[in-house]
């Protein structure tokens, strides 16, 4: 198969939406902001009076969490998975900060600096606080998404099982912000998968479906479509590459 385009990995060229960008933006305030507040907490919990190191420690748990972060997809769009599966995200980012944290302070030779028990307490609070808040903040999005805010409309290219399956999830589950527009097929009718009503209907052909996706009537291009039609999933996502939708 064609190298598919940045595209599949759920990227425009450009921003999708002007608050996709603020939430990202938010997203990283708070985890900065959680990061930080969990060694203020465990500074004041020993007792021991903030210093320079504690902001210089707080930084370089923020910029590291970060950089793995990114590499781990952390601060990806993930509106259609389960609000639990941020709080192991985040822990697992933080299981990579925590060495890599104590090797700079080898390596700087300033780990006597620190006291070992307000450096474990932070080790353990700044992940449960971070994680926490994501989980917070993801369920009152969601409640906003129920109520029909914060949604992108979504379609589906193949009325296949595969696609009805997909179709049928969205619409079970509001939370995620999806609005169904519809199925778009080139094939014959009779040769369709007979939908399921709950579904959805077949809209048009996949013309139709460039047309909407060039319109900017479309946010989000699912294929749904077995591998064997190989040919038919490179053209499709060729003739989608200049339109704003992501597939």
């Amino acid at each position: 198969m064609d190298k598919p385009p940045a595209r599949l990995a759920g990227v425009r060229d450009g921003i999708i939406r002007p608050h996709e960008a603020k939430l990202d933006f938010l997203a990283r305030v708070g985890d900065a902001f959680w990061i930080s507040s969990a060694l203020w907490f465990a500074c004041l919990a020993y007792p021991e009076e903030w210093e320079t190191r504690h902001s210089t420690a707080a930084a370089l748990g923020v910029v590291l969490f970060y950089m793995v972060g990114q590499a781990q997809g952390l601060y990806r769009p993930r509106r259609a998975e389960p609000v639990k599966s941020e709080f192991t995200r985040v822990w697992f980012c933080w299981a990579f900060v925590v060495p890599l944290l104590l090797m700079l302070a080898f390596v700087t030779k300033t780990s006597e600096d620190y006291s070992r028990i307000i450096m474990l307490s932070w080790f353990a609070l700044a992940p449960a606080l971070v994680a926490a808040s994501r989980v917070a903040f993801r369920i009152i999005l969601q409640e906003v998404r129920a109520r029909g805010y914060n949604t992108r409309t979504v379609a589906i290219a193949g009325a296949s099982p595969l696609g009805e399956e997909l179709a049928i999830s969205i619409q079970q589950s509001p939370w995620m912000g999806m609005k169904l527009e519809g199925f778009y097929d080139d094939r014959h009718v009779s040769r369709l998968h007979p939908m399921d009503p709950l579904a959805g209907t077949v809209k048009g052909d996949l013309d139709k479906l460039v047309a909407a996706a060039r319109h900017g009537s479309i946010d989000v291009v699912y294929i749904a479509l077995p591998l064997r039609a190989e040919p038919r999933i490179n053209a499709i996502i060729r003739r989608l590459q200049d339109t704003t939708a992501s597939v």
